[in-house]
């Protein structure tokens, strides 16, 4: 079962959890009902319930609130030592995979500049740069390949990772001579894996010239043909310049949540024309 969404609305995708029942203080039980209780009377639609509840970090009961929210899960987020990424020097690493690698990061910290390397990321932590536009994760010239012949920029994988990757500008495109047999993927989350992935652009998942291959996804979340699921809530993203599709979510088992992110039609260049976006 494959799901491509190319314009994805506000409301949009696929919930795959509901918010469960935390422990929480009597007061506390007593503030997130009063909340509850004006929502109710106000009768906003349901886009605006979940901004208010992800704002304010509510713990909701099954009971009042049984649809799926993007707190479900947000607990399972790495939280610990922060570490410092800067490629002009002068914090802890100056490479992403430099400070991934070590597992006594837990936060990790990107600061504004162009970041040549391909992320793989199989531990839980979070992942956060200035902002998109500022940090950028850049494909480089000759990518390394999986032993799935995937080019991935930024990849999460493994059963039980729980990965948040926020404020970059994730972009290819692969030049060189057109290869069919290498898939390309902005970010993959495959074995397993969970992430969030929020307030990001990205662009250019693609050969260079453009070509016909049936590839080049900006976000890939499982893979029907290689057996393997993952997760993801999506939302904020801007997603241009992709090849095949904005968004896949691929293979029964792999869910996401969905909702906020622009991913424009690309049309094909014609020799008589410039690249249109609709």
């Amino acid at each position: 079962m494959v799901y491509e969404v190319h314009v994805v609305l506000a409301r949009g995708g696929k919930c795959s959890s509901t918010a469960g029942h935390r422990h929480m203080s009597s007061g506390q039980r007593q503030r997130d009902t009063s909340t509850m209780s004006t929502l109710r009377r106000e009768k906003k639609p349901v886009a605006s319930r979940f901004a208010l509840a992800d704002s304010a970090r509510l713990a909701l009961p099954v009971a009042t609130f049984a649809l799926c929210t993007l707190l479900a899960g947000r607990a399972a987020y790495a939280a610990g030592p922060t570490c410092s990424v800067n490629a002009g020097g002068g914090s802890d690493y100056t490479t992403i995979g430099g400070a991934v690698a070590d597992a006594g990061c837990s936060t990790i910290n990107v600061a504004s500049g162009i970041y040549t390397e391909q992320v793989l990321i199989t531990r839980s932590l979070v992942l956060h740069g200035v902002g998109a536009g500022t940090s950028f994760i850049s494909l480089p010239a000759a990518p390394a390949l999986d032993g799935d012949g995937q080019a991935s920029i930024v990849k999460v994988a493994g059963a039980g990772v729980n990965v948040e990757v926020s404020g970059f500008t994730i972009s290819g495109p692969l030049a060189g001579p057109t290869n069919c047999g290498i898939a390309k993927n902005g970010i993959y989350v495959r074995d397993g894996a969970n992430a969030s992935i929020h307030d990001n652009t990205i662009a250019d998942i693609r050969d260079q010239p453009l070509s016909g291959c049936q590839n080049g996804l900006g976000i890939r979340v499982g893979r029907m043909s290689l057996g393997t699921t993952g997760t993801a809530t999506i939302t904020n993203n801007v997603i241009v310049a992709y090849q095949k599709g904005g968004i896949v979510i691929d293979n029964a088992g792999s869910s996401a949540t969905i909702r906020g992110n622009t991913v424009p039609v690309w049309e094909r260049p014609r020799s008589s024309r410039k690249t249109a976006f609709r």
